[in-house]
């Protein structure tokens, strides 16, 4: 294969992405949330970062035994599973 071939080939397998302006984007109409804990926690992934020895992995397993075994947090009850 000669350089050009090959080239072509890369581009041929290369994800290409649409380009969204901020008005249609706002348009746009999504699901409503879904919360494990009410106007808390919405389902999905998260990433918790902060600096060291916050209290991030205290929170994490906070908020993970809330939502498993269901016990109140603050004034939210975490939602039965749908």
């Amino acid at each position: 294969m000669n350089e050009n071939t090959n080239a072509s080939a890369n581009q041929a397998s290369m994800k290409t992405f649409d380009i969204t302006d901020g008005n249609t984007f706002m348009a746009q109409e999504f699901e409503p949330l879904r919360f494990a804990v009410e106007k808390i926690l919405p389902h999905g992934v998260f990433l918790l970062a902060g600096s060291g020895k916050i209290g991030k992995s205290c929170s994490d397993s906070s908020e993970r035994d809330i939502v498993t075994t269901r016990h109140e947090f603050y004034t939210h009850t975490p939602r039965k599973k749908t």
